[in-house]
């Protein structure tokens, strides 16, 4: 599960966008958008489908070639995140910066110029052991 901190982030920012997805994945898979395609891998989008009642934010698939929203969460630096562990490989603490892998995922690492970075603000119980995070972007150099 993944889910914005507040819900000012959803009424507020123009984050979102619709693309197909390219494979099948899980909500809340990080990646890229080229010509209308959400791809996983290590880029600043998301895919934040939305669910009804108590799915809103579970951790649902979504199918190859099926339209899909996707958030820029660039368009988020500064704001928070509550992520559970389904999108986290590995361990991680307090203060630790995750950065989203090649699968898709969030892993503690080092942030690069230019991409968005999540630092861990706590560690929380969220369908297991999860964190909430502050979206942050190294500055180009």
């Amino acid at each position: 599960m993944l889910k914005p901190r507040t819900i000012g982030m959803l009424e507020k920012y123009d984050v979102f966008t619709s693309v197909k997805a390219d494979a099948e994945y899980v909500n809340g898979t990080f990646g890229t958008v080229a010509d209308g395609v959400f791809t996983a891998g290590a880029g600043g989008y998301v895919i934040m489908q939305k669910g009804k009642g108590d799915t809103l934010y579970t951790d649902f698939t979504v199918v190859a070639d099926e339209d899909i929203r996707v958030a820029d969460v660039a368009k988020w630096v500064g704001k928070q995140l509550e992520v559970s562990p389904l999108h986290i490989e590995g361990e991680f603490t307090k203060g630790d910066t995750l950065i989203v892998n090649a699968t898709g995922k969030l892993a503690v690492g080092d942030a690069v110029a230019g991409n968005v970075y999540f630092e861990v603000e706590e560690v929380i119980n969220f369908d297991g052991v999860g964190a909430l995070l502050t979206i942050a972007e190294e500055p180009a150099v």
